[in-house]
């Protein structure tokens, strides 16, 4: 790695790609104050393009990925959430919480990132591991495919790059498997993410094709999972070292329920 100048600032070249890197608070405000497009762009390496996909929302610029993400909102908005997710999380932390509480040890990290990936890949692909199906895997796929995601991208064998592009490999076959069978039998209402892209691909003069359809999910798949699951076991972390700050979200809970009661009679 080659360094270039001095300070908050500073030019850097980093596995054979030039990046200008800020430290600097206001440098930062600036940037992610304009808007996208105007002075500055989303940009990613191109062996990241490579391990998400070259279709993927986090690649795609301008009209396309404006496109793409209100559909993702469509799915995944506020409405959304408050009526048809949360009570699926709530029902599913729920259910996780009580297995634990039974067990004499759990692994917090790996147990949290089994929830997280079970509600959200049930949620979006109606996904369930078929244990007489081992190949299908998915979450074994995905684990292969997080361990290697920052990596050196040398792509030979037993490299955690290659296990990592071998990872999103299987994974997509999978998913593609799940997609083909959809349009063969396909739901009379929509449930899922699936049938928010098999809708639009019929739809006349889309811009939606089937690769970027399945580098979506998999891009959603990927952020709710690793993502999600590292910030709730952070924050349950947290909360355990400080058991007042807990003490008092408890309270909060309570008052709110007591309120709700309240008005309701």
């Amino acid at each position: 790695m080659l360094l270039f100048g001095c300070g908050p600032v500073f030019k850097t070249t980093l596995v054979m790609q030039s990046f200008i890197v800020s430290t600097d608070p206001e440098v930062n405000h600036m940037i992610l104050s304009q808007k996208e497009g105007q002075s500055f762009e989303v940009w990613y390496p191109d062996t990241f393009k490579k391990i998400l996909g070259q279709e993927s929302l986090v690649t795609l610029q301008g009209s396309i990925h404006k496109y793409m993400r209100n559909m993702v909102l469509s799915f995944v908005g506020p409405e959304s959430l408050k009526q048809k997710l949360l009570p699926h999380v709530v029902h599913g932390v729920q259910r996780n919480l009580s297995l634990w509480a039974n067990q004499d040890t759990v692994d917090l990290i790996e147990s949290v990132k089994e929830m997280i990936f079970e509600l959200t890949a049930k949620k979006l692909i109606s996904y369930e591991y078929n244990p007489k199906k081992p190949s299908e895997n998915l979450r074994g796929c995905f684990s292969a495919f997080t361990e290697g995601l920052i990596s050196f991208p040398l792509d030979i064998p037993g490299t955690a790059y290659h296990k990592c592009l071998q990872g999103r490999k299987q994974t997509m076959e999978i998913l593609k498997d799940m997609l083909q069978e959809r349009r063969k039998k396909p739901k009379s209402c929509q449930e899922d993410f699936f049938d928010y892209v098999l809708d639009e691909l019929k739809t006349e003069g889309t811009v939606l094709t089937e690769a970027i359809g399945l580098d979506l999910i998999f891009l959603l798949l990927f952020a709710s999972f690793e993502t999600t699951s590292l910030s709730t076991t952070f924050a349950i972390k947290l909360l355990t070292e400080n058991p007042a700050v807990l003490e008092e979200l408890t309270n909060m809970k309570h008052s709110s329920a007591a309120e709700k009661t309240k008005m309701h009679n």
